[in-house]
This record gives structure tokens, C-alpha cells and sequence, in this order.
């Protein structure tokens, strides 16, 4: 401060920090054995997850009943949802109950889709795929985290698999 003051209005002078004060033990503190501290921690630790078990409970909207076209199902629309869930397990159980909902739903409109495309006999078989191709890609970009060369293949090999389903649908019965 400028000497010129009053010293009334000068501040008093500081006194030096040390670098490192004592520690003094809280009043009301005590410490805990490690086992003890150790139980402690796995009570709290349980505590939060069961109230973020109740938060996802809240958030999460009553299922809807399932409409009357999904309890009857054709083969076909079995099948393709049965290729499009293959090896998909791990990831869809690691996803949030709000996602995978819509994960699930996704995948049920993108095969209903796929389903149609597959009957519709005035398409050639490579327009077809690409269709199938892009609505499956579509439908794996709902995955958070997943790369976007792993959508890629995991969707030509899906798609695959859905055209030998066709190919497999189209060919006579042999009674």
C-alpha cells in the first residue's frame, strides 16, 4: 500500500504461511479399522445402487402389451430377427433399459421392413440388398460406442444371411 495513507486505512502486515501445518485430529472423528471401514464402504456403495435401481424404476414407463400382428409372427419375420440379433447380446444387455427399448424396436420395424422388401417380387435381388443393407446399418447406429467399420460388416453379413433366408423361402417343397 502507498506510505501516504492514513494508517488507519493500511492493512496490517501478513503473517508468513509455513508450508505445512500440523495435522490436527477432528473433534468427532475417530478412525476405523480397515475391516470396518472396508463394510462401511460396501453398505454405502449398495445404498447408491439401490437408489439408482428405484430411479430407473421411476424413469421408466409401463411396458405397452404387445400389439395382436407381433403374436403372429410369419417365419420369415422370425428368422430375419433371428439373424439380426445374432452376436449382438453382450452389447444390447450392457445398454440402458430406455435404450434398449428403443433398440428393440428399432430392430422389430427394421425386420417387419426387411420382411417386405424380401416379398416384393418386382425388385431385382441387388436393389434389394441395398435396401436391406442400409436399413440394418440404420439400425446398428442406435448402438452407443460401436465402431462404424464394425456396423458396416456385422450389416453385409447380416444381410447375407436375411438373402439366403429368402433364397431358402423361394425354392419348392419337395414332399
Amino acid at each position: 500500500m502507498p506510505p501516504n495513507l492514513p494508517a488507519e486505512t493500511r492493512r496490517p502486515e501478513r503473517e508468513p504461511i509455513p508450508d505445512r501445518q500440523p495435522e490436527v485430529p477432528r473433534p468427532g472423528r475417530e478412525t476405523l479399522p480397515n475391516e470396518e471401514r472396508e463394510r462401511l464402504k460396501t453398505e454405502v456403495l449398495k445404498e447408491i445402487e439401490r437408489s439408482h435401481q428405484r430411479e430407473r424404476l421411476r424413469e421408466t414407463p409401463p411396458a405397452a402389451a404387445p400389439s395382436a400382428p407381433s403374436l403372429n409372427k410369419s417365419p420369415t419375420l422370425e428368422a430375419i430377427e433371428d439373424v439380426l440379433a445374432e452376436d449382438l447380446e453382450a452389447v444390447y444387455f450392457r445398454l440402458e433399459p430406455v435404450a434398449q427399448r428403443r433398440f428393440k424396436q428399432h430392430g422389430e420395424q427394421t425386420a417387419r421392413e426387411i420382411e417386405t422388401i424380401l416379398l416384393d417380387t418386382k425388385q431385382r435381388v441387388e436393389r434389394k440388398m441395398k435396401r436391406i443393407l442400409q436399413l440394418i446399418i440404420d439400425w446398428l447406429k442406435l448402438l452407443p460406442g460401436v465402431s462404424r467399420f464394425f456396423i458396416t460388416q456385422d450389416a453385409k453379413i447380416k444381410t447375407e444371411r436375411v438373402m439366403a433366408i429368402n433364397r431358402d423361402d423361394d425354392r419348392p417343397n419337395s414332399n
